[in-house]
């Protein structure tokens, strides 16, 4: 169900939650940014680990999250904002109804083999992430989020690149996207 085309926000049918596992077609998306990739950027694709808490910064390619020891959770994935457009009095934002939402088989790497690729640095407190989605104008500030680092190194918390099975699809982060279950 299309709410928006720029970025694009659409959410999972009613219907689709006749099954425990959303499927990818009518799985929900959520942008914040407009300016999304296309499936061609994989060619060049690279996940840049580095900031301070890193010992020395790595780039990895897809091949190279393919190559990490793999793992596999079926999570449910939520915008904050569900049922936001059935809230009174009306709360700005995306008006989603119930489907903002979707349970996936999600596939890859865990993040903790990745970070340990760039050595993390005992006094590390949180790690920082941003997303291939970029603005569109530049006054328009990124879009970040942090995890503690406890989290980060969960046995659960994964680099998806396979969802329910198949190449993670463009609209739900194409290539590799964060799956923190929790």
């Amino acid at each position: 169900i299309q709410l928006s085309e720029h970025p694009p926000n659409l959410e999972t049918p009613i219907q689709a939650f006749r099954t425990a596992i959303t499927p990818n077609d009518q799985f929900f998306v959520r942008y914040h940014l407009a300016h999304i990739p296309d499936m061609k950027a994989r060619e060049h694709w690279k996940l840049d680990v580095d900031g301070d808490a890193a010992e020395h910064p790595v780039s990895l390619t897809a091949k190279d999250l393919d190559d990490l020891p793999q793992t596999e959770v079926i999570a449910v994935c939520q915008c904050s904002g569900n049922r936001r457009g059935l809230v009174q009095p009306h709360v700005p934002g995306v008006e989603w109804g119930n489907g903002a939402m979707g349970c996936a088989t999600w596939h890859g790497p865990r993040l903790r083999d990745v970070l340990a690729r760039a050595g993390v640095k005992p006094e590390a407190v949180e790690i920082w992430f941003n997303g291939a989605d970029k603005p569109v104008l530049p006054v328009t500030p990124a879009f970040h989020k942090s995890l503690p680092l406890s989290k980060a190194l969960a046995d659960e918390t994964i680099i998806a690149t396979t969802m329910n099975g198949s190449p993670l699809p463009l609209l739900n982060g194409f290539p590799a996207r964060l799956v923190v279950p929790g």
